[in-house]
């Protein structure tokens, strides 16, 4: 027997929703995102429109107090997602807990807060999202304690760090994941559908080495059956030499799509948001001026050199390589390898959103550094996308005509 279903999706400390962008495409209903930040919300509502934005301080509001306002009961939810705030994870800091709180930074308390709604919703599926460090910190304390979370609430958990890289992404990015499921169903991340591209800065075309998702060399013969993910120019020379006049207005596509992956990203749009070259200031474009495709600081004279610089500071993104990670600091080129291949410029908010996997038509709100903000702090939405259509699989859904999702049911 068969019903037609949908399955649903929660989506916690959502941010402008990348999360909820990707599931969305793989064929869930999203029934709601929740974030403190409004520009965050105000971005979410104005690209679900079929799902409630809610602007709440989820340390305050209960479990209860959510299931009312979006009527729903424990049981019914198929997935919750969330990414509770990473900043007291960090690499570069100190880490501390007592009694299983960690007490370094105290937004880490929230972490423990998305469990109570896990436990008065019980979905039957959690997604939790961060950073990798997570997984290692005080040697992986956090990391058994969110599986002993997990296995108290009646859940069976994987951690997974995985590279945005593998799943299409023109971007390395590695984020790690916490996929959990209850009821005894075997939950599963996907498998990669593309190769990492050659590292930035390694002009070897014909090479068959590559980064893998934990950071070791692979050789490429032995994934032969894989495509090699699209590169930076892959996903943004369809836009190089038009521009907004404004951050919130838009402009016209200077080509047609030149790749198939700018052809995915466009479904059909017309004209394009957020594509505004913002102003540098003379001491940058000094700097940037005389770099070329992969050159960063160390390459600048030593009296344009930063006192405090670090490899990636003002290297120009390189055409024929993925980008490495897209922060919310993408607006300084002396912050990370943001600036362009070929202009002057740091890239443009549509173009940080292209090498995220952001669908065109997906509109950003707020200030030029809040969408930043927003950008920076985005799941990938193709990631998101393959874990979503893991979690059919998992759940029993089954894709019909169209994008119809029907469920089996025994």
């Amino acid at each position: 027997m068969t019903v037609m279903m949908t399955p649903t999706l929660i989506d916690m400390f959502c941010g402008a929703g990348g999360m909820s962008h990707g599931f969305e495409q793989a064929g869930f209903s999203v029934i709601a995102g929740l974030d403190f930040d409004p520009d965050s919300v105000a971005t979410f509502r104005a690209n679900h429109p079929n799902s409630k934005a809610l602007q709440a301080d989820l340390s305050k509001l209960s479990p209860e107090q959510l299931g009312k306002q979006l009527d729903i009961n424990p049981g019914e939810l198929d997935c919750l997602a969330g990414g509770p705030p990473c900043q007291g994870f960090s690499k570069n800091r100190a880490f501390r807990h007592v009694d299983g709180i960690f007490v370094d930074d105290p937004r880490n308390h929230l972490y423990w807060h998305f469990f109570d709604y896990v436990k008065y919703l019980q979905p039957k599926i959690v997604l939790m999202e961060n950073v990798p460090e997570i997984l290692i910190k005080a040697n992986g304390y956090f990391r058994d304690a969110v599986f002993e979370r997990f296995h108290s609430l009646g859940y069976i958990a994987e951690a997974r760090i995985i590279n945005a890289a593998e799943y299409g992404v023109p971007q390395s990015r590695r984020r790690a994941f916490f996929l959990a499921a209850r009821d005894g169903m075997k939950v599963s991340f996907p498998e990669p559908t593309t190769l990492p591209g050659p590292r930035a800065g390694h002009r070897t075309p014909n090479s068959v080495e590559y980064v893998g998702t934990q950071g070791d060399v692979i050789n490429l013969s032995l994934f032969d059956t894989l495509p090699i993910g699209p590169t930076v120019w892959d996903a943004i020379s369809d836009l190089h030499g038009v521009y907004a006049g404004d951050l919130n207005e838009f402009c016209v596509y200077k080509s047609e799509p030149l790749t198939h992956y700018q052809l995915e990203r466009r479904n059909d749009a017309d004209s394009v948001w957020n594509h505004f070259p913002w102003q540098l200031t003379e001491r940058q474009l000094k700097r940037i001026r005389l770099l070329r495709e992969g050159q960063g600081q160390l390459h600048l004279p030593e009296e344009l050199q930063t006192k405090n610089g670090y490899g990636s500071a003002y290297r120009r993104m390189q055409s024929d390589a993925q980008a490495l990670t897209i922060t919310t600091w993408m607006f300084h080129p002396g912050s990370g390898m943001f600036t362009h291949p070929f202009d002057d410029r740091v890239i443009t908010i549509r173009e940080a959103a292209r090498i995220q996997s952001f669908q065109d038509d997906f509109v950003f709100s707020g200030k030029y550094h809040s969408q930043c903000r927003q950008v920076g702090n985005a799941v990938a939405p193709l990631v998101a996308k393959n874990i979503a259509l893991s979690i059919i699989n998992t759940l029993g859904y089954l894709q019909s005509q169209g994008s119809l999702l029907i469920r089996a049911i025994p």
